[in-house]
């Protein structure tokens, strides 16, 4: 049997498994900060069938709450890559887990003598330095933080951090941190974006929320479809029974996924959704 027909089929087989469908947020379901009317149109059309939706997320339930209210989320949405699980009806905590305080410490030490700028997440908060602002602004758009000069952030280095975000242009610089950082045993440090470092702990990724969402709702990890562009996606896209890599995204994202959709500001969500799932509702 060509080994090209014997891969489809099985895609095939396992598309038609599908339950839940899970997507990124930045570089995935939104282009410049925003849900187009296309990609909401194939969300309202995927409920229509009898899918579930919902998200998984870098962001801090502050900067995603504005989405999550647009398109009327009623399932756990998964956020700070899987640090912190909320219930999207009135952003309850379900689940969360804090950075481990010894390695926190030391991380934070490192960036403070290297002079690197940083955001420290709860559950609750965000807060950074001004010249963090601009970098997160420009990616995230404007949402709800507290801005600190860097003496005031070491008043909040704290026990319930559940993220911390460093900002580097310098891809070496940038590769260096995160292979320093990924030496701690209980450490994850993972890319979101051109130049952020997420920093958390090792068990709190997306693909450790998907397994939550699985447990919480009942289905199995076949059962779900997951799209993402960024290496912090690739835990869900390789957990999920199908995993979509946008067209511009992450290498190594694009060598482990399933299929290959295209950009986002193209529709990419939709041009998957469209191809492998509504086709055979």
């Amino acid at each position: 049997m060509d080994a090209l027909f014997f891969y489809s089929s099985i895609i095939n087989l396992v598309i038609k498994m599908i339950k839940l469908i899970v997507s990124d947020l930045d570089g995935t379901l939104l282009c410049d900060h925003q849900v187009s009317e296309v990609n909401k149109q194939t969300i309202k059309e995927l409920r229509e069938a009898g899918y579930l939706f919902t998200v998984a997320t870098g962001r801090h339930i502050n900067s995603a709450r504005r989405i999550v209210e647009e398109l009327e989320l009623d399932l756990p949405v998964i956020c700070n890559n899987g640090a912190h699980i909320v219930n999207p009806i009135d952003l309850s905590t379900i689940d969360s887990t804090p950075m481990v305080r010894s390695s926190l410490d030391l991380i934070l030490a490192f960036l403070i003598r290297e002079d690197f700028d940083y955001m420290l997440t709860t559950t609750e908060d965000i807060y950074l330095t001004k010249q963090m602002q601009k970098a997160v602004n420009n990616v995230a758009g404007d949402i709800p933080m507290t801005v600190l000069s860097k003496e005031e952030m070491i008043a909040h280095h704290q026990d319930t951090i559940v993220k911390l975000l460093v900002f580097e242009l310098d891809l070496e610089k940038l590769t260096a941190l995160q292979e320093y950082f990924n030496t701690f045993e209980d450490v994850s440090a993972v890319v979101s974006a051109n130049g952020f470092l997420n920093i958390g702990h090792s068990q709190a990724t997306k693909g450790n929320g998907l397994v939550h969402l699985a447990d919480v709702l009942g289905l199995s990890l076949d059962q779900i479809l997951a799209i993402g562009d960024q290496e912090n996606d690739l835990s869900m896209i390789t957990k999920a029974g199908i995993g979509i890599a946008m067209e511009d995204g992450h290498q190594r994202l694009l060598d482990q996924a399933n299929e290959v959709t295209i950009k986002a500001c193209d529709h990419g969500f939709t041009h998957a959704i469209r191809t492998f799932v509504l086709k055979n509702s």
